[in-house]
């Protein structure tokens, strides 16, 4: 509750003060979900996965209701919410109990450290090389060989970590794992680099300049969830939505980890084997679907749903926040939910989850499918799906390239809906 009222009253400052403006980001990012964590009964779920989840999907319904009702007030409405936040806040503070700090003892937590900072070392190092090399053809993984380095010790760091079961040491590692893997990018591109990322800011743009969905005009309308929320947080807090799409990938990269780290504790693993669970779903994403796009948002919402639905067995405010985060699901990305839905179905079968909740869920993927099927069904719907096709690549400049043919003979294994030409 703390966080909570200190963001909500920096948001209120914010509003008047365009210096402090980008306070509505971090506000919008974890402020519904703290509250709703703080309020309800426990999950006994981990609230580093729950709350940027909870925090994503309440924007994105509310951008997106809004835009059913034909208003688009994100101005107004943040500081209603942040008003409200602010005193719910304060009335419901207590004594926070400060955690115990202290720099881990022994030879090999030492090691540990001096592994992981001689990798911060050497990332450091890296980006002035990466930002004047970077057409190189395979990238900064071949051409800088200090980047390469600083990954492999920071994966290092984390698997001498996991040998002690050091939680502290782990979460650190993990997280600069993170940061070398997906905050490259922005600390040394002038742009997103990935050129989808433009039309789907273009559809930002056209919600935020009429304030309106244009229902017919591309399938974007009828899943609007995505962009909505983000030219909610654009305009609210006064920061473009160019700059915010250069910086998603790397909050999408932790607010995934945390979300992979909280289906393991749903799943009654220990902390750090959730937490190895996190690093290899981390290291294996080599293939840029985590870009400014609604698919990398729907992933986290889709693990938190799977995790929020373990849970429910035996907590129904689990299964409630479950409808909740698959909504804003639903809303956002087509293809998304019916993946998460056959996983759910396998799982049912074999008693692994209630029924009742799939069959919930189910409703409200269908609900939103038929009140946009004939959209959808301009796009063939489930037919045609051609997984090789779907991984071309059109990059004409570089045809017949080595770096173009290895990177198009990786992506292959792509599932349909990630790639190509089809519709995200």
């Amino acid at each position: 509750m703390w966080a909570a009222l200190v963001l909500s009253a920096a948001t209120l400052a914010g509003q008047a003060i365009p210096a402090l403006g980008w306070t509505a980001i971090a506000f919008w990012a974890v402020v519904p979900g703290l509250l709703l964590v703080g309020a309800l009964p426990s999950t006994r779920l981990p609230g580093v996965g729950l709350v940027p989840a909870l925090s994503a999907s309440v924007t994105v319904l509310l951008a997106t209701v809004s835009l059913w009702l034909g208003v688009w007030p994100p101005q107004l409405v943040t500081v209603i919410v942040a008003g409200l936040a602010t005193g719910y806040a304060a009335m419901s503070l207590s004594r926070p109990s400060l955690p115990a700090f202290a720099l881990p003892t022994g030879l090999w937590p030492r090691v540990t450290m001096g592994v992981g900072g001689a990798a911060a070392v050497l990332w450091l190092v890296s980006l002035p090389a990466i930002a004047t090399g970077r057409s190189a053809a395979f990238g900064p993984l071949v051409s800088v060989p200090t980047f390469a380095a600083a990954l492999v010790l920071a994966v290092v760091a984390f698997l001498i970590a996991l040998r002690l079961r050091h939680t502290g040491l782990l979460w650190t590692m993990l997280a600069l794992t993170c940061l070398i893997q997906r905050g490259t990018a922005p600390l040394t591109l002038d742009a997103p680099s990935v050129d989808w990322a433009y039309k789907h800011l273009g559809v930002v743009d056209l919600i935020t300049g009429t304030g309106m969905l244009h229902r017919g005009l591309d399938i974007y309308q009828g899943w609007p969830g995505f962009f909505a929320a983000i030219g909610w947080v654009s305009v609210s807090s006064g920061v473009p939505a160019f700059t915010i799409a250069a910086w998603f990938t790397l909050a999408v990269t932790f607010a995934g980890v945390f979300a992979m780290y909280t289906l393991g504790r749903a799943l009654r693993l220990t902390a750090p084997a959730s937490l190895a669970a996190a690093m290899v779903a981390l290291v294996v994403n080599w293939v840029a679907q985590d870009y400014f796009s609604p698919q990398a948002l729907g992933y986290v919402l889709a693990i938190v749903t799977a995790a929020l639905a373990v849970r429910a067995r035996v907590s129904r405010v689990a299964a409630v926040l479950a409808v909740v985060v698959f909504a804003a699901l639903v809303v956002s990305h087509q293809l998304t939910p019916f993946w998460l839905l056959g996983a759910r179905g396998g799982l049912t079968l074999f008693g692994g989850v209630s029924w009742r909740l799939t069959a919930v869920l189910a409703a409200v993927a269908l609900g939103q499918l038929a009140a946009n099927f004939e959209i959808a069904s301009a796009y063939g719907l489930f037919t045609g799906v051609d997984v090789l096709s779907n991984a071309k690549t059109g990059a004409a400049r570089d045809i017949g390239s080595l770096a173009l043919t290895v990177h198009s003979t990786s992506n292959r294994g792509r599932p349909s809906g990630c790639g190509g030409s089809r519709p995200r």
